[in-house]
């Protein structure tokens, strides 16, 4: 955002009161998708507008996370067939088995 020509950095937030979801389910994925990064105290902002983020290795258990997120993105947006999913999840769990 850019505001009369100056760069600014806007961090917006919301809480979702469980109580007020509908079911399980929904109570559920709003408390997956709220669980904050281990790895964000890397991405400290100290004020420095020309700072660049300097992403950690991630190790394995990361690396799984992020692409079974991605996956469950790609069905509920209806870009990737549910079937097709699970087999990928399969995949991903097998090359773990190595680790």
């Amino acid at each position: 955002m850019k505001p009369t020509g100056i760069l600014r950095f806007a961090l917006t937030c919301r809480y979702i009161i469980p109580e007020t979801l509908d079911n399980d389910q929904q109570r559920e994925d709003a408390r997956r998708k709220s669980v904050v990064p281990a790895h964000l105290a890397d991405y400290v902002y100290n004020g420095d507008i020309n700072a660049k983020a300097i992403k950690q290795a991630k190790g394995p258990l990361e690396d799984t996370t992020e692409e079974l997120n991605h996956i469950e993105a790609r069905v509920k947006a209806g870009m990737l067939d549910r079937n097709i999913a699970i087999n990928m999840v399969k995949e991903r769990l097998a090359r773990m088995e190595g680790i």
